[in-house]
């Protein structure tokens, strides 16, 4: 039966039908063709699948994200970031970096932060002597901050679907991201100092002008507070403080910003409304899928398969960990959690990986198949913006992806990087 799914899903992608549509037919076609289940079974398990109270933050999350994109955040994010690091070697390279620290934290996809802040920097790096292909590289790798650094759309997602807290798994991505950030600057300050890529003095470092950008940016970057805050503190579960920021976003907009119109607001609602009615597709159709790899004990059998094989612990982590990280290249990082997602957290829990730990794991891995060539979207994103070739952004990436992949193995293998905070706050 699996083999059938695989065959058909991969056929029905290739001939262009949507990843979610995808999903349910082949999912559909494996029980035609090679089960006695009947059919009344699919839909209920649909419904199933999307019929939990962790789901109901995706939403809230969304239109939180839309509207801090839709509302001219990302100017001020890069205002900061200025007024932090531009002061640096490396200075626009290293204002990349910061602005998709706080701009990732409250929109928490890599996507949008490559796009928005990428339509912002990588002009200007540019014009200021960077070349192309590392404009593009710095810009796509920082993306991979965006999914770590809470709050984020693929924790929730993650959570949703392995049944983690969303709450434990917004703290745990604290450390990592914040390490991943500072190893990227590190980075770009390298080159710098080599003189590996041009780099003009900027003005310096004053802290009126951080102040001054505190004041004019601190109220919408709040949002990331009342999330956060409201989780640690027990103001608000992961959905309610979604819902506060959606409304507290669109408050300041209209009484602080003054960006906030009747237009602005129905394109924030239909745009809200059309990319969590995507997700929910695609999680319901997902959801038949998850239940036959459950059904046919999927996960417990590839274990058996790699101990049978005489992988040690570790070998199978390192076999998961390429595995995951071959897919992120080929897949969208929200379709790939979908369908791997119910496969892969039964296996960590049988390595003996705790459950939020785990999750960090698996969302970063796919987040670098993201900035990896040769397919990596986040990449394409970036090289569309700059207009160069992609071989160029793909060369300079590279390093970037060497040095991210330390981050990787450190979250695999130091454990308290990711679980200091959770057991600390929430345990």
């Amino acid at each position: 039966m699996l083999l059938t799914i695989v065959i058909s899903f991969f056929l029905l992608m290739i001939i262009g039908i949507p990843i979610g549509f995808s999903v349910g037919i082949s999912s559909l076609i494996g029980l035609l063709v090679q089960s006695d289940i009947p059919l009344v079974v699919i839909p209920q398990i649909m419904f199933g699948g999307i019929d939990r109270y962790l789901f109901l933050a995706m939403p809230f999350f969304i239109l939180t994200g839309v509207a801090m994109t839709e509302l001219e955040l990302t100017d001020r994010v890069v205002d900061l970031g200025d007024a932090l690091v531009g002061h640096m070697k490396g200075g626009l390279a290293q204002i990349n970096i910061v602005a998709s620290v706080i701009f990732g934290g409250i929109q928490g996809s890599g996507n949008a932060d490559t796009a928005a802040i990428g339509s912002l920097l990588i002009p200007s790096m540019i014009k200021d002597g960077y070349t192309p292909g590392y404009s593009c590289a710095v810009t796509a790798s920082s993306s991979t901050l965006a999914p770590i650094i809470p709050p984020s759309m693929m924790m929730v997602v993650y959570g949703g679907i392995a049944e983690v807290s969303i709450g434990e798994l917004f703290i745990a991505g604290f450390f990592p991201g914040f390490f991943m950030a500072i190893l990227l600057m590190i980075l770009a300050y390298f080159y710098a100092v080599r003189g590996a890529q041009k780099d003009k003095l900027r003005k310096a470092f004053a802290i009126k002008n951080v102040i001054s950008s505190m004041i004019k940016g601190g109220p919408a970057l709040f949002t990331a507070v009342i999330i956060i805050g409201g989780i640690l503190g027990g103001i608000f579960t992961p959905t309610e403080s979604g819902a506060v920021a959606a409304v507290y976003a669109l408050l300041i907009s209209a009484f602080y910003y003054k960006t906030l119109t009747w237009k602005k607001l129905w394109k924030i609602f239909i745009n809200g409304g059309l990319i969590t009615a995507m997700c929910g597709i695609i999680l319901s159709c997902s959801s038949v899928f998850s239940w036959i790899l459950t059904s046919e004990e999927v996960p417990t059998r590839i274990l058996n398969y790699m101990f049978s094989l005489g992988l040690s612990r570790v070998g199978i982590i390192f076999a998961i960990i390429i595995f995951v990280y071959i897919v992120g290249f080929f897949m969208d990082v929200m379709a790939s959690m979908i369908i791997l997602v119910p496969l892969l957290a039964p296996i960590g829990a049988q390595l003996g990986y705790d459950p939020v730990n785990w999750g960090v794991l698996i969302v970063l891995l796919f987040c670098m198949g993201g900035i990896t060539p040769p397919l990596g979207m986040n990449l394409f994103i970036a090289t569309s913006i700059a207009g160069c070739k992609y071989s160029e952004t793909a060369r300079a990436v590279i390093p970037f992806v060497l040095i991210l992949i330390i981050a990787v193995l450190c979250v695999a293998f130091i454990p308290p990087l990711t679980l200091y905070l959770p057991n600390v706050f929430m345990r």
